[in-house]
């Protein structure tokens, strides 16, 4: 009987020339040079090794080895000696390391929604040839996003065929041209499409950068002196501007701690401090927290959100680092306000931030002495997306390019991103758990949160 690898290698090789749903355009150049092979020696999960050698021991079998690329470095003495650098003092178990194709077959073993979405390594010889031309291991999402070869050919081609020979700015109004309008509206949409709303429930405003959006929410946000800001300890650092804005007001800062042993938030200090009686007539007041912590990579419960509005505060959700590897389905989960950040979604072009404003609760409005925009508690009627450029501006170009981006994140479907991170991040939690010091067999490593195999784990 085949294993799952071979039947699928199998299908494969006989849809490779008959298939009709290739993103972006054909290989070409070096890429066709590349073997196409989804179980190469340079798949997803085998990066730089070489066959016949575990994932856990790669660097040592590279002829970049990590001894020899150390003996560049100063020497400090055994003291100062990181055991995790030198081979002879760790073990990975009480096992030999298997050779790769068995270890590869066990992981899809365990792991069958990785294995039911393995059309997308065929999107990796595609769309991200660098991968393999520059021999570079890379864990979806780990850190950041990359950018595909049809978002840049895409890009390009509107540069050359449709843009206007200068790079202007936009600004959202009456004046503005129906490309720029059509562009904005096109990147608002799969954005909006992205959190499961849209523009029927949410007004978006663009800004050129995360910093920009708390920025400009501390302005926006009306604070009154007597209400509550509840934040967390893990909130983003920018944060800082919302708690002075709440600070010249009047406002009261309280904080909701983080458990040391799991970096979890405190569940019965968090449910005193949202049932607490006595605030200000304005409400209970605004709770700011992130769906996923800055500090740590815990994952934070949605459920906070219908608690929190169940007695009567206004959340913030900030989703700047979280999307697309988790879900955040807003249609379920409806706060006032959602802070996010293009970075950590698409990898061309990077760094554009947005802020979500609930229609059905607040209005984006502009003040009449200052001009400036504010937040009023009243439901929405204006129009559904607008930009702040803070000095800066967004063009045409930048928001072309996001409208690609998305439209190739939705091409591969973030439920199968999804999946294959926590495939991965299992996988690594699994093995990294099962190494063990040579001596005594005490474990190498610590894991310092959550047994649910978050997203980051701390070690």
């Amino acid at each position: 009987m085949f294993s799952k690898i071979s039947n699928f290698r199998n299908r494969f090789q006989k849809q490779k020339h008959n298939s009709s749903s290739q993103i972006g355009s054909d290989s070409r150049g070096e890429e066709d040079r590349l073997d196409l092979s989804f179980f190469s020696s340079k798949s997803p999960l085998s990066g730089q090794f070489a066959d016949g050698i575990s994932p856990v021991a790669s660097e040592a079998s590279s002829r970049d080895s990590s001894l020899q690329s150390s003996a560049t470095f100063p020497t400090y003495g055994d003291a100062y000696r990181s055991s995790s650098g030198q081979a002879d003092e760790i073990d990975a178990g009480n096992h030999e390391l298997v050779p790769y194709q068995d270890a590869e077959e066990q992981f899809l073993e365990e792991h069958e929604g990785y294995f039911a979405h393995l059309w997308i390594d065929k999107v990796r010889k595609d769309q991200y040839p660098k991968l393999d031309l520059q021999r570079i291991v890379y864990l979806d999402y780990a850190t950041a996003p990359l950018y595909s070869r049809y978002q840049v050919e895409k890009h390009m081609e509107f540069l050359l065929q449709e843009a206007k020979p200068w790079a202007g700015q936009i600004y959202t109004t009456n004046n503005s041209s129906s490309q720029d309008m059509d562009y904005i509206n096109i990147t608002s949409n799969r954005l909006l499409e992205l959190f499961n709303t849209t523009e029927k429930d949410y007004t978006i405003i663009f800004t050129p950068d995360v910093a920009s959006t708390y920025c400009l929410f501390s302005e926006m946000h009306p604070f009154h002196k007597g209400t509550v800001l509840l934040i967390n300890e893990d909130n983003h650092e920018y944060i800082y501007h919302i708690s002075r804005a709440a600070q010249r007001s009047g406002s009261k800062i309280l904080s909701s701690p983080i458990r040391e042993r799991d970096f979890c938030i405190q569940d019965s200090e968090m449910h005193r401090l949202l049932v607490r009686r006595g605030w200000s007539g304005f409400g209970r007041g605004l709770l700011v927290y992130p769906a996923q912590s800055h500090f740590s990579g815990v994952r934070h419960s949605l459920n906070w959100i219908i608690e929190a509005q169940q007695n009567g505060w206004k959340v913030c959700l900030d989703v700047s680092n979280c999307v697309p590897t988790i879900e955040i389905d807003l249609a379920l989960y409806q706060p006032e306000f959602v802070v996010g950040s293009l970075f950590h979604i698409l990898g061309y072009p990077s760094g554009v931030g947005f802020l979500l404003v609930k229609r059905s609760s607040h209005s984006v409005c502009r003040e009449r002495k200052t001009n400036q925009l504010i937040i009023a508690e009243v439901p929405e009627q204006g129009r559904a997306v607008r930009t702040v450029g803070a000095g800066e501006g967004l063009s045409t170009q930048t928001f072309a390019a996001l409208s690609f981006g998305l439209e190739h994140l939705e091409t591969l479907g973030t439920v199968y991103i999804q999946t294959r991170v926590d495939s991965l991040v299992s996988w690594s939690f699994d093995t990294l758990k099962s190494l063990r010091h040579k001596l005594e067999q005490k474990p190498l490593l610590k894991k310092l949160n959550t047994e649910d195999r978050s997203w980051h784990s701390m070690f």
